[in-house]
């Protein structure tokens, strides 16, 4: 049976989309065949870590939540992307970067339960082992509904009053949702605090444990987008983290 991971934020830049494409990798890296989604249709970028600087006109996300294909036709198999290839595949729904289609998901013309209702048949009929969401930050009945549809949920705050309010919110929503398993993922901490006492103090706070704490790294922030943390420095601090996370997704 497929395990779905909702990868989430109360507030944008957390790195949110950077876990979610290196986790794919590293399972993939286990022989895992992974599926990985960009729900995030206001700001897609997961294409951009694979090197896909253009979609094209094939389906994507959009496409399918708009009714005009089935989910598993906007599906990319990304796994040649990735240097050197992993054992596994990683297999992509991208979000369209089109202006048209962002416009279209502004306008909120699509079914919220859409992208939920679509995520089982989506893993049987690719045969993944894994299945990765990555989520638009804040709240939405659309993310809501994809949360309450996955079998974990790792959401990712900063060491700011506004983000630990905000992930409050999420922690809750996701318990009355019956979120079965919920993980922290504690970004950007400033270089003078000590990453285990905040996770420490995070995780004793939220009573829910912490995968990490990763203090802010100018290398994280060159590769951005424009690559693969494991593969451009697979012996970072992050990339070390990432790779136990992953190894307890497994």
């Amino acid at each position: 049976m497929t395990s779905i991971t909702v990868i989430h934020s109360f507030r944008r830049g957390t790195g949110k989309s950077t876990v979610a494409a290196n986790l794919a990798v590293l399972l993939a890296d286990g022989g895992r065949r992974v599926g990985l989604v960009d729900a995030s249709l206001q700001s897609p970028s997961l294409h951009l870590f694979f090197g896909l600087r253009d979609l094209g006109r094939r389906p994507t996300l959009n496409d399918y939540l708009a009714g005009r294909c089935e989910l598993g036709m906007a599906a990319l198999d990304v796994t040649g992307q990735i240097d050197p290839p992993p054992p596994g595949a990683v297999v992509l729904v991208p979000a369209s970067g089109e202006a048209d289609k962002i416009l279209e998901s502004l306008r909120g013309s699509y079914r919220a339960e859409a992208l939920s209702e679509g995520l089982a048949g989506l893993a049987d009929g690719l045969g993944l082992d894994a299945l990765l969401v990555d989520t638009p930050a804040g709240l939405s009945e659309e993310t809501l509904l994809t949360i309450a549809a996955a079998d974990r949920v790792l959401l990712l705050l900063r060491p700011d009053h506004q983000d630990y309010h905000g992930t409050g919110v999420v922690i809750e929503l996701a318990r009355r949702l019956g979120a079965p398993q919920l993980q922290l993922l504690v970004n950007e901490v400033p270089p003078s605090f000590d990453a285990v006492e905040v996770a420490l103090r995070v995780a004793v706070g939220f009573e829910h444990s912490v995968a990490a704490a990763l203090h802010h790294s100018e290398q994280i922030q060159l590769i951005g987008s424009g690559g693969l943390l494991v593969r451009r420095a697979p012996d970072s601090p992050a990339a070390r983290a990432l790779r136990q996370i992953a190894e307890e997704l497994c």
